[in-house]
């Protein structure tokens, strides 16, 4: 059973806030750090233009534009976080990896930033070291409800380890309101398998 990772979050509002998913934001998703929010007043018009051109779904112009404010401003965490979600979005995972540990290196609060390098190595097949970005972003952000979700489908689909997979389901959902009827499902389904496998032990004990 495929589970896709929570919509990409772009970093489209202005240069001090996160802009929401494809679907309503998480909790605490319109939270940056200091280090994340600065973009440097010369920058200000090409990093504007970029996040035109990515809400336009301009992604190529898009990531053109951020990767000329990662060699113009090496020390953006902005730039490089946005141009890693535009690499995810397009599927070019090493890429995305790159970029993201870039944001990462410059600013180790960067939580947007360790969740979706999460989904990058994830995709990679990279299992532990997303655990390791995920479990990072959390310590950074603990009610980050996309972080949480996204370490649920690596516990359960990757890791296989089904008590963590429902642990971390029923955390986004409770930071969610409960609102997501497909990760409901999820836990259903998760909770039916653990029975089935309790079942299963004790007919062989």
């Amino acid at each position: 059973m495929w589970k896709p990772f929570n919509n990409i979050a772009l970093l489209l509002a202005s240069t001090m806030l996160l802009a929401a998913c494809a679907t309503a934001p998480g909790p605490g998703e319109q939270q940056v750090g200091r280090k994340t929010a600065e973009v440097p007043d010369k920058a200000k018009a090409t990093y504007d233009r970029a996040i035109w051109s990515a809400k336009a779904g301009r992604d190529a112009e898009a990531t053109a534009l951020f990767a000329e404010l990662t060699q113009t401003y090496p020390d953006m965490t902005l730039a490089f976080t946005n141009l890693g979600l535009q690499y995810l979005k397009a599927g070019k995972l090493p890429e995305a990896e790159q970029a993201l540990q870039q944001a990462v290196t410059l600013d180790p609060g960067n939580a947007v930033a360790l969740n979706h390098l999460g989904v990058a190595l994830r995709e990679q097949g990279k299992f532990q070291p997303a655990l390791q970005a995920y479990q990072s972003a959390l310590q950074t952000r603990p009610a980050y409800a996309a972080a949480h979700l996204n370490l649920g489908i690596l516990y359960d689909l990757y890791i296989q380890n089904l008590p963590l997979a429902l642990q971390q389901y029923e955390t986004y959902q409770n930071l969610t309101g409960s609102s997501d009827k497909q990760v409901a499902n999820w836990i259903i389904d998760i909770k039916q398998r653990m029975a089935a496998q309790a079942r299963k032990g004790g007919q062989q004990g």
